[in-house]
């Protein structure tokens, strides 16, 4: 057993406990409310913003930020329009529109798990045990992917070597990260969007 499994072994057990312990609800509302939530929240708002950016609603308050901006006449008026003051304003509006719907839906979701019914009871628990154990391999993979980025991942690399014979697999799953597949996806895009 390598000291990575002693450190996964823990940190498993802990957000397992912390999952049944505040169950399904209190984890939403915990990760919404949080840091979490607002990288979720830019992520919602960039997918949207394209399709929210098309509405004639949006295309009218973008006009009408051009025309009063270019009204005014000096610097700040020249720096409002190369920066595209409608379009960081119609930004902003979204993400702080999809926070408040996203905490809305996590304390609607919440009150529905935390009824007093026994069957609910143990529907939070177990998917507050879920959630909690995905969220904390979320951050193994994120873990993995920042080592990767270090030192590379292949099986000569420092970390693979310390990882290697590992009880859980995770030399296996340090070298197969999926997040690796997103990241060159992503590069892929950009180099696209370049050429």
């Amino acid at each position: 057993m390598t000291s990575f499994d002693t450190v996964f072994l823990i940190g498993s057990i802990v957000s397992v406990l912390l999952g049944v312990c505040l169950g399904c609800g209190k984890m939403l509302r915990i990760l919404v409310d949080h840091f979490p939530g607002k990288i979720l929240a830019s992520l919602i708002t960039y997918v949207l913003f394209g399709v929210v950016l098309s509405t004639g609603f949006a295309q009218q308050f973008t006009n009408k930020v051009i025309e009063l901006v270019a009204g005014k006449d000096g610097f700040i008026g020249k720096v409002f329009l190369v920066l595209r003051l409608d379009l960081i304003l119609l930004a902003v509006g979204l993400f702080l529109l999809v926070r408040l719907l996203l905490k809305l839906l996590a304390a609607v979701l919440a009150s529905a798990l935390e009824a007093d019914v026994t069957v609910l009871r143990i529907v939070n628990r177990t998917a507050g045990l879920l959630l909690a154990f995905g969220f904390f391999m979320l951050l193994v993979l994120i873990a993995f992917q920042i080592l990767n980025w270090v030192q590379g991942a292949s099986e000569a690399s420092v970390y693979a070597e310390m990882i290697q014979g590992s009880v859980f697999k995770l030399d296996r799953l340090y070298l197969n990260n999926p997040m690796n597949s997103v990241i060159d996806l992503v590069k892929k895009t950009v180099e696209t969007l370049r050429a």
